[in-house]
């Protein structure tokens, strides 16, 4: 799910902000990855588009502004802002994280 900033335009720059959710209706999720990196429920995260493939995680902390959350940062290719959810029967779904091509 995408999270508004306050006072930046990020998806101008090809960055954008999500809010990490899954959910199952009969057993609960397992875990939550994008590009192998585990990611708790509700974390907020911050995706670049990049042209180069992969997905890398740049960093795990905001060092712009101490009074907003702290976040992962992550750079992707091109179609590699997909998160994965896994639930406790090894069901698997995926999201797209809707990014401005560059």
């Amino acid at each position: 799910m995408p999270v508004a900033r306050r006072g930046h335009d990020d998806d101008d720059e090809g960055k954008r902000l999500f809010r990490v959710s899954a959910s199952d209706t009969l057993s609960q999720v397992a875990s939550i990855t994008l590009g192998g990196v585990s990611l708790a429920q509700g974390e907020i995260i911050q995706i670049h588009s990049m042209k180069r493939s992969g997905v890398r995680l740049v960093s795990d902390t905001d060092d712009d502004d101490r009074d907003e959350h702290r976040y992962k940062r992550f750079t992707v290719g091109p179609g590699e802002a997909v998160s994965r959810a896994t639930d406790f029967a090894d069901n698997v779904g995926t999201g797209v994280c809707p990014l401005r091509a560059r």
